[in-house]
Protein backbone atom coordinates (compact mmCIF):
# COMPACT_ATOMS: atom_id res chain seq x y z
CA UNK A 1 0.00 0.00 0.00
CA UNK A 2 1.11 3.34 -0.54
CA UNK A 3 1.48 5.68 2.29
CA UNK A 4 -0.74 8.56 3.31
CA UNK A 5 1.18 11.44 2.31
CA UNK A 6 -1.56 14.86 2.18
CA UNK A 7 -2.97 16.27 5.30
CA UNK A 8 -6.76 15.32 5.72
CA UNK A 9 -9.57 17.36 3.81
CA UNK A 10 -10.83 20.66 5.74
CA UNK A 11 -14.29 20.30 6.85
CA UNK A 12 -16.94 22.35 5.11
CA UNK A 13 -20.52 23.74 5.43
CA UNK A 14 -19.32 25.11 9.48
CA UNK A 15 -22.11 26.57 11.24
CA UNK A 16 -22.06 27.93 15.13
CA UNK A 17 -25.49 28.26 17.12
CA UNK A 18 -26.17 28.94 20.78
CA UNK A 19 -29.23 28.46 23.35
CA UNK A 20 -29.68 29.95 27.00
CA UNK A 21 -28.98 27.24 29.42
CA UNK A 22 -28.99 27.70 33.17
CA UNK A 23 -28.81 31.15 34.24
CA UNK A 24 -26.28 32.86 32.06
CA UNK A 25 -24.79 29.75 30.25
CA UNK A 26 -25.22 29.67 26.56
CA UNK A 27 -23.63 27.16 25.26
CA UNK A 28 -22.41 27.13 21.67
CA UNK A 29 -22.96 23.92 18.81
CA UNK A 30 -20.78 23.83 16.20
CA UNK A 31 -21.37 21.90 13.07
CA UNK A 32 -19.74 20.86 10.32
CA UNK A 33 -19.58 18.09 7.37
CA UNK A 34 -16.76 15.67 7.99
CA UNK A 35 -14.76 15.24 4.45
CA UNK A 36 -11.69 13.95 5.61
CA UNK A 37 -10.80 10.24 5.38
CA UNK A 38 -7.48 10.42 7.27
CA UNK A 39 -8.16 12.46 10.54
CA UNK A 40 -6.88 10.97 13.62
CA UNK A 41 -8.94 14.06 15.41
CA UNK A 42 -10.83 17.23 15.28
CA UNK A 43 -9.08 20.70 16.86
CA UNK A 44 -11.42 23.06 17.77
CA UNK A 45 -9.78 26.85 18.54
CA UNK A 46 -12.04 29.26 20.20
CA UNK A 47 -10.37 32.81 19.71
CA UNK A 48 -12.00 35.40 22.56
CA UNK A 49 -10.11 38.32 22.07
CA UNK A 50 -6.73 37.56 22.58
CA UNK A 51 -6.76 34.36 24.43
CA UNK A 52 -7.40 30.83 22.59
CA UNK A 53 -8.41 27.96 23.86
CA UNK A 54 -8.28 23.99 22.19
CA UNK A 55 -10.54 21.81 22.36
CA UNK A 56 -10.95 17.98 20.36
CA UNK A 57 -13.38 16.00 19.19
CA UNK A 58 -12.91 12.49 17.95
CA UNK A 59 -12.20 11.71 14.07
CA UNK A 60 -15.52 11.56 12.18
CA UNK A 61 -17.31 13.54 14.36
CA UNK A 62 -19.65 16.49 12.77
CA UNK A 63 -20.15 18.80 16.33
CA UNK A 64 -19.03 19.65 19.34
CA UNK A 65 -20.54 21.83 22.12
CA UNK A 66 -18.70 24.32 23.85
CA UNK A 67 -20.18 24.45 27.33
CA UNK A 68 -17.83 26.80 28.83
CA UNK A 69 -19.64 29.96 27.51
CA UNK A 70 -21.80 32.39 29.60
CA UNK A 71 -23.10 35.77 28.33
CA UNK A 72 -22.32 38.65 30.89
CA UNK A 73 -23.68 42.35 30.79
CA UNK A 74 -22.28 45.61 32.55
CA UNK A 75 -18.80 47.20 32.14
CA UNK A 76 -16.36 44.35 30.92
CA UNK A 77 -19.53 42.12 30.04
CA UNK A 78 -19.47 40.47 26.65
CA UNK A 79 -23.22 40.61 25.73
CA UNK A 80 -23.02 41.24 22.13
CA UNK A 81 -19.83 40.45 21.20
CA UNK A 82 -18.08 37.48 18.64
CA UNK A 83 -16.40 34.40 19.39
CA UNK A 84 -14.50 32.90 16.74
CA UNK A 85 -14.05 29.47 16.39
CA UNK A 86 -11.31 27.31 13.94
CA UNK A 87 -12.32 24.08 13.00
CA UNK A 88 -9.51 21.51 12.21
CA UNK A 89 -9.18 18.25 10.75
CA UNK A 90 -6.11 16.97 12.46
CA UNK A 91 -3.79 13.66 11.30
CA UNK A 92 -1.20 12.40 14.03
CA UNK A 93 0.25 11.54 10.46
CA UNK A 94 0.27 14.24 8.09
CA UNK A 95 -0.74 17.20 9.87
CA UNK A 96 -3.42 19.06 9.89
CA UNK A 97 -6.13 20.52 7.26
CA UNK A 98 -6.94 24.63 6.70
CA UNK A 99 -9.01 25.69 9.28
CA UNK A 100 -12.96 26.34 8.93
CA UNK A 101 -13.88 29.31 10.51
CA UNK A 102 -16.94 30.32 11.98
CA UNK A 103 -18.15 32.78 14.45
CA UNK A 104 -21.33 33.51 16.19
CA UNK A 105 -22.59 36.66 18.06
CA UNK A 106 -23.66 36.39 21.68
CA UNK A 107 -26.70 37.91 23.13
CA UNK A 108 -27.67 41.38 24.38
CA UNK A 109 -30.99 42.55 25.69
CA UNK A 110 -33.10 41.17 22.91
CA UNK A 111 -35.16 43.53 20.85
CA UNK A 112 -39.19 43.50 21.53
CA UNK A 113 -41.29 41.20 19.98
CA UNK A 114 -43.24 42.17 16.95
CA UNK A 115 -46.42 41.78 14.74
CA UNK A 116 -48.82 41.50 17.80
CA UNK A 117 -52.19 40.23 17.69
CA UNK A 118 -55.06 38.99 20.13
CA UNK A 119 -58.20 37.06 18.96
CA UNK A 120 -60.82 35.78 20.83
CA UNK A 121 -63.93 33.67 20.44
CA UNK A 122 -67.13 31.94 22.32
CA UNK A 123 -66.72 28.37 23.36
CA UNK A 124 -70.54 26.55 22.85
CA UNK A 125 -73.18 28.22 24.43
CA UNK A 126 -70.95 28.80 27.60
CA UNK A 127 -69.53 31.82 29.29
CA UNK A 128 -65.62 31.01 28.43
CA UNK A 129 -64.27 33.18 26.00
CA UNK A 130 -60.81 32.19 25.41
CA UNK A 131 -58.22 35.24 23.74
CA UNK A 132 -55.40 34.22 22.37
CA UNK A 133 -51.95 36.21 21.57
CA UNK A 134 -49.65 35.65 19.10
CA UNK A 135 -46.57 37.69 18.15
CA UNK A 136 -43.27 37.48 16.36
CA UNK A 137 -40.23 36.16 18.57
CA UNK A 138 -37.04 38.15 19.32
CA UNK A 139 -33.77 36.60 18.01
CA UNK A 140 -31.52 36.08 22.05
CA UNK A 141 -35.45 35.67 23.78
CA UNK A 142 -34.73 33.28 27.06
CA UNK A 143 -38.65 33.81 27.68
CA UNK A 144 -41.26 36.38 27.30
CA UNK A 145 -43.43 37.74 30.24
CA UNK A 146 -47.02 38.57 29.29
CA UNK A 147 -48.67 41.62 31.48
CA UNK A 148 -52.57 42.20 31.38
CA UNK A 149 -54.68 45.57 32.87
CA UNK A 150 -57.51 45.25 33.99
CA UNK A 151 -60.65 45.53 31.80
CA UNK A 152 -60.86 48.87 30.73
CA UNK A 153 -63.70 51.65 28.94
CA UNK A 154 -63.38 52.18 25.52
CA UNK A 155 -61.67 55.51 26.20
CA UNK A 156 -59.32 54.76 28.98
CA UNK A 157 -58.23 52.08 26.47
CA UNK A 158 -57.48 53.91 23.60
CA UNK A 159 -54.62 55.90 25.37
CA UNK A 160 -53.52 53.06 27.36
CA UNK A 161 -50.48 51.85 27.07
CA UNK A 162 -48.24 48.91 28.34
CA UNK A 163 -47.87 51.08 31.73
CA UNK A 164 -51.66 49.88 32.37
CA UNK A 165 -50.58 46.05 31.85
CA UNK A 166 -49.58 45.43 35.42
CA UNK A 167 -50.45 41.81 36.44
CA UNK A 168 -47.99 39.16 35.12
CA UNK A 169 -50.04 36.50 33.72
CA UNK A 170 -47.89 34.24 32.27
CA UNK A 171 -44.45 33.59 31.04
CA UNK A 172 -43.23 31.49 28.30
CA UNK A 173 -40.53 29.78 26.98
CA UNK A 174 -38.27 31.36 23.73
CA UNK A 175 -39.52 29.56 20.66
CA UNK A 176 -43.14 30.41 22.00
CA UNK A 177 -44.94 33.08 19.57
CA UNK A 178 -48.55 32.51 21.35
CA UNK A 179 -50.32 32.35 24.36
CA UNK A 180 -54.38 31.84 24.83
CA UNK A 181 -56.16 34.03 27.77
CA UNK A 182 -58.97 31.61 29.07
CA UNK A 183 -60.93 34.67 29.79
CA UNK A 184 -64.58 34.01 31.99
CA UNK A 185 -67.14 36.28 30.64
CA UNK A 186 -69.15 38.33 33.07
CA UNK A 187 -71.67 41.57 33.17
CA UNK A 188 -68.67 43.73 34.40
CA UNK A 189 -66.51 42.28 31.43
CA UNK A 190 -68.56 42.95 28.60
CA UNK A 191 -67.69 45.50 25.82
CA UNK A 192 -64.05 46.58 28.26
CA UNK A 193 -60.78 46.04 26.59
CA UNK A 194 -57.80 43.95 27.78
CA UNK A 195 -54.63 45.92 27.22
CA UNK A 196 -51.36 43.04 26.80
CA UNK A 197 -47.69 44.05 27.57
CA UNK A 198 -45.55 41.25 25.96
CA UNK A 199 -41.64 41.63 26.54
CA UNK A 200 -38.84 39.02 25.73
CA UNK A 201 -36.27 38.78 28.44
CA UNK A 202 -33.19 37.25 28.92
CA UNK A 203 -30.39 37.26 31.97
CA UNK A 204 -28.93 40.42 30.27
CA UNK A 205 -32.10 42.03 30.54
CA UNK A 206 -36.14 42.99 28.98
CA UNK A 207 -36.91 44.61 26.02
CA UNK A 208 -39.28 47.45 25.22
CA UNK A 209 -43.29 46.00 25.30
CA UNK A 210 -45.41 44.88 22.15
CA UNK A 211 -48.79 45.98 23.06
CA UNK A 212 -51.52 44.30 22.23
CA UNK A 213 -55.31 45.41 23.08
CA UNK A 214 -58.28 42.81 22.84
CA UNK A 215 -62.06 44.18 22.78
CA UNK A 216 -64.11 41.87 24.63
CA UNK A 217 -68.05 41.31 23.53
CA UNK A 218 -70.88 43.04 24.53
CA UNK A 219 -73.26 39.96 22.98
CA UNK A 220 -73.83 36.66 24.99
CA UNK A 221 -72.82 33.73 23.83
CA UNK A 222 -75.16 32.90 21.68
CA UNK A 223 -74.53 30.98 18.00
CA UNK A 224 -72.72 32.52 15.18
CA UNK A 225 -71.50 35.44 17.05
CA UNK A 226 -68.41 36.16 15.43
CA UNK A 227 -64.61 36.22 16.44
CA UNK A 228 -62.87 39.58 17.75
CA UNK A 229 -59.64 40.77 15.97
CA UNK A 230 -57.57 43.41 17.31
Amino acid sequence: ALPISSAPAAPTGGVATGAWGVGSAYPVTLTWTDVATTETSYTIKKTVGATVTTYTAAANATSYTDNSVTVTSGAGGNAGTQISYQIIATSAVTGDSAPLAVSITLPATPAAPTGGSASGSWVGQTASYPVVLSWTGSSGAASYVIKRSSALSATAAATATAANATTTVATVAAGTTTWTDPVTMTTALAGRTYVYAITATNPIGTSAALVVKATLPAAPPVPGVPSIST
